[in-house]
């Protein structure tokens, strides 16, 4: 299938001939137009991170640059949560001969349950402590009894230190989105789906799930600082796959681990991200300059060691990084102290991976333990149940207890409730979006016509930033005559509606100059890949959903300070300007009409250009605090803006476009679902500006939008 969509002509004289609605050149490639542009954006935050690396010369220098870094990774984080009481208990115990197991339950959080199993070294002496180590899980959905978990903890005690494994939010026992019928995981069968599923939502607060998993992780320090076994000055991490990047989290942010052991999961240079799980990803890393090679610059002078798996082809990545952190190790005069290798074998911690961690751990702290002698892949697995620390294998049946979703509620209240009592200015909103005080297009420049019947349709090419092309249509009824002007913006691209007998030539047919745009990202501009099917199984739909281009895309936007929303509504605002200069359009009447997404920057683009006379949004998220009162949602991740929840919603963006009126029809909300004309209208109560209707009729849909008696 080719990238051009070709519409067959079906007015008449039209007949046998093809209308080419593509714009933009085909070399170079569009689809990959963000991906370059975001790319140049991210080179000068990564050109001055390697000037501050290399102009590191001393521990002072070197300490300084990691105490001033660790706090701004923390602020990107949205901050760590406040100490609460743990109140750990012991709720079973398994005697393996040279090793026991506790099963533990603690609180990271108030009523935020955290099940772990302990692993101990029973052959040892009452009152001897060890050397300790917390265990992050990685994105296996069994959590801390995934296999190589178990042998972790079975060898570790059985040599004669002490392990710590515990469920990851969204895993094990703390599945997030839990059905207790099917007693089924609905979040889509696999840790990354949950966890990217509540990252966005955390999003919309200005926080991210990575916090409540390096919190997870620290509390879980502190336990261990609770117990008389372990030596609290020998407290290390180890985790394997997400765990091994938890690790390297962790070990950034906490200088309590002493030696940090990430497992397949190598540190890289640069970037601007977005495709990893959503507990993995720090909006504004970029502009922060804090890449994941810089958790690793976080960690000298303690031990470190980076474990790869050849089938992930990661290790010449993790050399490279390995590198160019020498350089710290060697201020400390610790260069021996950073390693990387490579076993044989899959992704996760495997047999020879183990054994050349435990002959690591023993370099630095073998001398002051007890050791033993370990065999490495040996011993009998138990089975999950039986290290369960609940009674039923989940805390939502168990204990109750919250989720991050009602974490994030919770705290979402004050700003919700100040939202429907504040009154929005448009430079508020501009300076939330960072936005210039006058949007217009860097250039504009014809790349083609053509008629329909009698009426001739323009190809424009607007460049609203530097690298950014925005691919236009303008349909024309024709004549002299200054004509009333719509812009259409449309999520599913610019041809969505452009066929012959399409909305927009609904809408010339009632008179209007019609100009459609893809805005970037989308249409012409999207970046190509496979598409959400309708049709496939929940947990597979899910997966697809948060894990597709326009997702992704989405989060490496958000990585560099700025959220995709923002860019697109910027492009739509040079689009207006480019409408109103042109000889053909009567100025005084300008209207937006936007569907779904595309119904968003409408009532964006509205509030921000006075020009805009009227605004129709069809089918549009009601507004952002839907996308939290819903556990589950079916809106794109661009509609997930970093911390827009703190200062306003839209119900404030339309009252900020008074006193020209705006017409919202079928509103819909976080899963899709059309609300009532009262429901919206109740939601909207900050803006007496604003019309909401429901309307059946796709036949009618214009003649609606277009009501003089509405304007």
């Amino acid at each position: 299938m080719t990238r051009r969509w070709l519409i067959l002509l079906a007015a008449a004289g039209g007949a046998g001939l093809a209308q080419d609605l593509d714009v933009l050149p085909a070399d170079p490639n569009p689809h990959a137009m963000m991906a370059r542009y975001l790319a140049g954006r991210a080179a000068p935050f990564e050109a001055r991170r390697d000037e501050e690396i290399a102009a590191i010369r001393t521990t002072e220098q070197l300490q300084a640059w990691q105490n001033k870094t660790r706090a701004r990774l923390i602020e990107l984080l949205g901050g760590l949560p406040q100490p609460s009481p743990l109140h750990p208990r012991m709720v079973g115990r398994l005697q393996r001969g040279d090793y026991t197991v506790e099963k533990i339950i603690y609180e990271s959080q108030p009523r935020l349950y955290v099940t772990a199993n302990l692993y101990l070294p029973a052959w040892k002496a009452p009152g001897t402590t060890s050397p300790a180590f917390i265990a992050p899980v990685g994105h296996w959905i069994e959590g801390k009894a995934f296999e190589d978990y178990q042998r972790l903890g079975q060898e570790m005690a059985r040599h004669g230190y002490i392990l710590f494994v515990y469920d990851p939010i969204g895993q094990g026992e703390r599945l997030e989105y839990f059905d207790p019928i099917t007693n089924q995981d609905r979040g889509g069968g696999s840790g990354t789906t949950a966890h990217t599923l509540i990252a966005h939502q955390c999003f919309l607060i200005g926080d991210t799930l990575t916090k409540h998993f390096i919190w997870d992780g620290m509390r879980a320090i502190d336990y261990l600082l609770t117990r008389p076994e372990v030596d609290k000055h020998r407290i290390g991490s180890m985790g394997g796959s997400g765990g091994g990047t938890l690790t390297r989290f962790i070990s950034a942010v906490d200088p309590r681990v002493a030696i940090s052991i990430p497992v397949v999961s190598a540190a890289s240079k640069g970037g601007v991200g977005g495709s990893s799980d959503g507990e993995q990803n720090v909006p504004g890393n970029v502009f922060g300059r804090i890449w994941s090679r810089d958790h690793w610059w976080l960690v000298p002078p303690r031990p470190l060691l980076n474990l790869n798996a050849s089938e992930d082809r990661s290790y010449q990545t993790a050399l490279a990084s390995l590198q160019e952190l020498k350089q710290g190790y060697r201020i400390f005069d610790r260069e021996a102290d950073a390693v990387v290798l490579e076993a044989q074998g899959r992704h996760g911690i495997i047999d020879d991976m183990r054994r050349s961690a435990y002959d690591f751990i023993d370099r630095y702290w073998g001398s002051a333990t007890a050791t033993r002698p370990v065999q490495v892949g040996v011993g009998a697995l138990e089975k999950p149940q039986d290290l369960w620390a609940t009674e039923t294998g989940q805390v939502w049946t168990s204990l109750g207890g919250a989720t991050i979703f009602d974490i994030n509620r919770q705290r979402a209240g004050p700003w919700v409730l100040n939202n429907t009592r504040a009154r929005l200015t448009t430079d508020d909103i501009r300076r939330f979006l960072d936005l210039p005080a006058n949007v217009f297009p860097l250039g504009t420049r014809p790349a083609g016509a053509f008629r329909r019947g009698d009426r001739p349709v323009e190809k424009l090419i607007l460049e609203t930033e530097p690298g950014i092309l925005v691919p236009a249509l303008v349909f024309s009824p024709g004549g002299e005559a200054r004509r009333p002007a719509v812009l259409f913006l449309d999520d599913r691209g610019k041809a969505a509606e452009a066929g012959p007998g399409g909305q927009i030539d609904q809408l010339v047919d009632r008179g209007f100059l019609v100009m459609t745009i893809d805005v970037r990202g989308l249409g012409e501009t999207a970046p190509l890949g496979p598409a959400p099917a309708a049709n496939r199984p929940h947990e597979r739909l899910y997966r697809d959903f948060t894990f597709n281009p326009a997702a992704n895309l989405a989060r490496a936007a958000m990585n560099l300070g700025r959220p995709l929303l923002a860019m697109r509504v910027q492009d739509a605002l040079a689009a207006l300007h480019s409408l109103a200069s042109r000889p053909d359009v009567d100025t005084a009447d300008i209207r937006v009409f936007g569907h779904r997404e595309g119904g968003v920057i409408a009532l964006f683009a509205a509030a921000l250009d006075p020009r805009v006379r009227q605004a129709v949004a069809h089918r549009p998220l009601v507004d952002f605090r839907s996308l939290l009162e819903s556990r589950y949602y079916a809106q794109p991740a661009s509609l997930f803006v970093l911390g827009i929840l703190r200062h306003f919603d839209l119900p404030q963006v339309v009252a900020a476009a008074q006193p020209r009126r705006v017409l919202i029809i079928n509103a819909v909300d976080a899963l899709g679902r059309r609300l009532t004309a009262p429901t919206v209208r109740v939601r909207f109560q900050p803006a007496p500006n604003l019309e909401a209707v429901v309307h059946d009729y796709p036949d009618t849909l214009i003649d609606l939008a277009t009501s003089t008696e509405r304007l």
